[in-house]
């Protein structure tokens, strides 16, 4: 009988909390929310809970209720992360991309670049990896931000997403690079994107299931086979697809390289390893992280040393490969390289620091004529220092 009346009392409740939003009465309307909040957290109402949150949230954000719908936004997030069933849940496919097309649903309907997106991103981003598919949720979030034209945020996103997303990202950087870059440019978007994609803490590309692995060699074959006559040669003759990763991060790192050269319309008919060394690099140092061998490394770096100079953050980047896919222990003291390579990196960063003084000694005129430098050539990207662990 209590609880009878329980589920009475619920639906008035509930009754009463439509007709003030009917009325536009949205503050009335809100306070009813979160009074129905802790009566199911109370009772472990969690599936009843999660979609009142959820329709709340966005009948109140349509409605331009930013402050409002954003906070029933993140206690959602806060409920499902109580939700004792939702792992079981999330082993459903389905319920997996539908739990990540409401969160994405949420976040959509909040304004960029205002404090409520962001405590929502963040509140979400928080979710326990171990239950949630953080991956999946970083891709709708890439998602949103690139179709908002916000490139940074959406590079950043899709760093932390996983191989099943490379065309898109790729798609993402050829925009990004005809929106934001020169011409000359063509290689670094892609260059910058891989390094800090290889910085990432690894995750062993053998620990992921027989059908992921199946997913990645299928997506080589069409990255080569998709794009027409024209674009097949090009991969294909980068030998990509007949690469064996070492990690998540790697295997994300081909595809996408693959699909960019095979996409972007600068360079999709010519050979980038004859007019773009950057992409040559790129390539062999794919290949070398397949065979794990420290010289191989160490003697790509030092014959790529020219190119390897366009941006000065390439050598922590070096620094930080060298030490997850090759066994190059780090230096102690970043400033004070040691080792071999270390040693090697920092000779080739100081030749670039003397030609720069030289630059700066040079006549008003001279530079006016001269190119702009890299430095300043640079695509304003999240550089991530913090996601390189």
């Amino acid at each position: 009988m209590a609880s009878l009346r329980a589920v009475h009392g619920s639906e008035r409740i509930l009754n009463k909390l439509f007709k003030l939003i009917d009325s536009a009465e949205y503050y009335e309307a809100h306070q009813m929310y979160r009074t129905i909040y802790f009566r199911y957290l109370n009772a472990k109402r969690f599936k009843d809970l999660e979609n009142l949150l959820l329709n709340g949230a966005v009948l109140l954000l349509e409605r331009n209720q930013y402050n409002s719908g954003a906070d029933l936004g993140v206690l959602y997030i806060e409920t499902l992360s109580q939700d004792g069933d939702i792992k079981e849940a999330l082993q459903d496919p389905k319920e997996c991309n539908q739990l990540c097309e409401n969160i994405g649903k949420i976040m959509s309907l909040i304004p960029p670049g205002t404090p409520e997106r962001l405590n929502f991103t963040l509140t979400t981003l928080k979710l326990k990896p171990s239950i949630f598919p953080i991956p999946l949720i970083h891709r709708e979030f890439a998602i949103i931000t690139w179709r908002e034209r916000n490139f940074t945020d959406s590079r950043y996103h899709f760093l932390h997403c996983s191989f099943v997303c490379s065309e898109e990202c790729a798609t993402m950087l050829i925009e990004y690079h005809v929106a934001c870059g020169y011409p000359s440019e063509v290689d670094l978007f892609i260059a910058q994107f891989i390094l800090q994609l290889l910085c990432l803490k690894k995750i062993n590309f053998g620990s992921l299931s027989s059908q992921s692995q199946d997913e990645y060699r299928e997506r080589c074959l069409s990255s080569t086979q998709n794009e027409g006559a024209s674009s097949a040669p090009l991969a294909d003759s980068l030998n990509l697809s007949k690469v064996t990763p070492k990690s998540s991060q790697h295997a994300f790192a081909n595809l996408t390289l693959q699909y960019y050269l095979a996409k972007h319309p600068q360079i999709k008919e010519n050979n980038p390893s004859s007019i773009l060394p950057l992409i040559n690099f790129l390539w062999f140092l794919l290949l070398a992280i397949e065979g794990g061998k420290s010289t191989n490394f160490t003697l790509l770096c030092e014959l790529y040393s020219v190119v390897l100079k366009r941006d000065p953050s390439y050598k922590e980047y070096l620094i930080r490969i060298g030490e997850l896919y090759f066994g190059i222990k780090p230096p102690q003291n970043r400033s004070g390289f040691g080792g071999f390579l270390n040693n090697f990196l920092q000779s080739f960063m100081e030749e670039g620091d003397e030609e720069m003084v030289e630059d700066e000694n040079s006549s008003s005129t001279q530079q006016s004529n001269a190119s702009q430098p890299a430095a300043q050539q640079q695509p304003r990207t999240v550089t991530g220092g913090e996601d390189l662990d």
